[in-house]
């Protein structure tokens, strides 16, 4: 599962969104307890705050997107994800 996480954490770095997403798939076959789940979407989540913080929007939403689907209970996620792509297209 660490492997896996760690290969999901560079691409969702990197905006390989697609890619991050196959790997969240395969996180949650190999990490039925959602130990490495959790830990990923905490530290994504500091990394896409901190993009939003500094005017990315893309990037934040992309990564909000990964923590949306390694977490589904995080509707703040999944909510920040379309929030942001609203506020890009209003600007």
């Amino acid at each position: 599962a660490q492997k896996i996480a760690s290969d999901l954490w560079v691409a969702a770095r990197e905006g390989r969104l697609s890619e991050a997403r196959l790997e969240v798939k395969a996180l949650v076959d190999a990490d039925p307890e959602g130990r490495q789940r959790a830990r990923l979407a905490d530290g994504l989540r500091n990394v896409a705050d901190a993009a939003y913080a500094k005017g990315q929007p893309e990037e934040a939403r992309s990564l909000y997107a990964v923590i949306a689907a390694l977490d589904p209970a995080d509707t703040g996620a999944a909510r920040r994800a379309a929030a942001v792509v609203a506020t890009a297209k209003d600007e």
